[in-house]
């Protein structure tokens, strides 16, 4: 036998074994490779982490497949219920790749994730029409909300009727926007300034909006501007410890991934950067989400 085998009959191979396992299941097509010359960009990182991660929070809901434009769609007898491409690159080949995968599953919806490097390439590299785009930061109030309508089994909506929610910011007005908001995704609420004085008892969600974050994450990178950042993982740290059983929200505006992995490392559950769609952040959070 030759070495590497039959090619098309291992593809076939691996078909068949996602048709018993992915039901409902997802499609996720890395159009990156991590390496990049220092002359392409000397400051652009190789892991793409913020792509691993939501690749990570997807697979926490839905069997996730990695897949090849190549594959062929009669390997398949039941087709994704949606196909995610991984991008971080304005010179991936975002169009091409999504026109081969739409000729191929014609009836499976194809979803861009774009990674920290697009951010300002939008305009100027423009994504082909119909083709929807999220940014990675997206993941919590717009891409797994939408999950959870092609999840079936995997994720069951419950209706948990009045819960209670505290609001943790130093901003006035952030305070007041939850308070007027919470009580439409079912939430009782009630505020505070800051984590030095927090209620005792437990409580079924904490939603914590520091004050000036976007200004925070958008300084270049300083001795205080460190400082600060260490300060609000200690917050969100502080959080977790009081109340371990809630679900931990953080909101930040322009969230960039250094400072959005430390917070997930502190306790956080989910990260909302701002501006965030409301609707889908109420669907995530009366979902209960498959361990």
């Amino acid at each position: 036998m030759k070495r590497g085998g039959d090619k098309k009959g291992l593809l076939r191979k691996k078909a068949s074994s996602h048709e018993a396992t992915f039901k409902p299941w997802v499609g996720w097509q890395w159009l990156t490779d991590g390496v990049v010359s220092h002359r392409e960009n000397q400051n652009r990182k190789c892991d793409c982490e913020e792509l691993k991660w939501v690749r990570n929070q997807v697979e926490s809901m839905m069997d996730v497949c990695d897949i090849s434009n190549i594959l062929p769609p009669s390997c398949i007898s039941t087709p994704p219920s949606m196909i995610f491409l991984a991008s971080s690159n304005r010179n991936d080949p975002i169009d091409r790749v999504a026109a081969e995968l739409q000729k191929r599953f014609p009836t499976t919806s194809v979803r861009v994730v774009l990674g920290q490097w697009w951010a300002g390439h939008r305009r100027t590299w423009p994504i082909a029409n119909g083709l929807a785009s999220i940014y990675w930061y997206q993941c919590h109030d717009v891409l797994m909300p939408e999950l959870l309508i092609h999840s079936k089994g995997a994720v069951t909506l419950q209706s948990e009727g009045d819960r209670l929610a505290l609001i943790v910011s130093e901003d006035s007005a952030m305070r007041q926007m939850w308070l007027d908001v919470l009580p439409g995704l079912g939430f009782q609420s009630f505020a505070v300034c800051g984590t030095e004085a927090l209620p005792e008892g437990q409580v079924d969600a904490v939603f914590f909006d520091p004050k000036d974050a976007h200004r925070q994450l958008d300084r270049e990178t300083t001795a205080g501007d460190d400082l600060g950042k260490a300060a609000l993982s200690e917050s969100v740290a502080i959080l977790r410890r009081t109340y371990p059983c809630s679900k931990i929200v953080v909101c930040l505006g322009f969230p960039r991934w250094d400072e959005v992995s430390r917070i997930i490392e502190s306790g956080a559950d989910l990260i909302v950067g701002k501006p965030f769609r409301l609707e889908g952040l109420s669907k995530i959070l009366v979902g209960s989400v498959r361990t």
